[in-house]
């Protein structure tokens, strides 16, 4: 084969290889149904974290939770992050990454029909993770404490202990306490297209091999002297 089909044939090779898109595949969720929710309370510099336990290794992609409220009269943010966890619990302050969302990106649902209120892309972060790993969503605000019954606060959507493999945890100040009840929560990864792998070293392979035949036969080598 001579080089210019070869070279052809490794661009093909090649150009499939990167082309090939990574899938970004749901890997754990906890659903609150509707009626069966409770609130757990946002702001005044509190933290709410939920462990979970990675399905599927890749790297991390999105992160949704779900949250409930009444409209808030001025503009707030809520920070939802990625910790590590040590012994199940998680680290407030080992944050591999964070996201910011302000409250004209957020729209709150009716607190008796829950929601994925709020959504973190973390692809640009390039959180590896392992299946069975364990790690935590941490969920923070900046609005204060509302006076009022649970349907006029600013909350988490929380089912009990509805989520096997992972607790939910509170810190108000310093404290870290276990916390009632699971967040209303999904979370993604992105898994590389093994085809895309393949390509990839198929075009190496093919240019290896083009750039020795092309080299042998420009130097007048024959076969026996290769």
């Amino acid at each position: 084969m001579n080089c210019k089909i070869m070279g052809f044939l490794c661009v093909v090779a090649w150009g499939l290889g990167v082309t090939c898109q990574a899938s970004i595949l749901l890997d754990q969720v906890n659903e609150v149904q509707p009626g069966q929710w409770a609130i757990a309370l946002l702001g005044n510099g509190g933290s709410r974290a939920q462990t979970f336990t990675v399905g599927q290794t890749g790297k991390l992609a999105r992160i949704e939770v779900g949250l409930t409220g009444a409209w808030q009269a001025s503009a707030y943010w809520v920070d939802i992050a990625v910790a590590t966890v040590a012994d199940g619990v998680p680290d407030f302050d080992s944050i591999l990454a964070s996201r910011r969302i302000l409250s004209e990106d957020i729209s709150l649902p009716y607190p008796s029909v829950p929601k994925y209120s709020i959504s973190g892309d973390f692809t640009s972060s390039e959180i590896q993770v392992t299946a069975g790993e364990m790690l935590a969503l941490v969920v923070t605000s900046n609005l204060p404490p509302v006076p009022g019954p649970p349907t006029n606060v600013f909350g988490i959507w929380v089912n009990g202990n509805s989520y096997p493999n992972g607790k939910s945890y509170y810190r108000p100040y310093s404290e870290i306490s276990e916390a009632f009840g699971d967040f209303h929560f999904r979370t993604f990864v992105e898994i590389p297209e093994p085809i895309s792998a393949s390509l990839g070293m198929l075009g190496v392979a093919c240019v290896l091999a083009m750039a020795r035949n092309c080299c042998a036969s420009r130097c007048g080598l024959t076969a026996v002297e290769r």
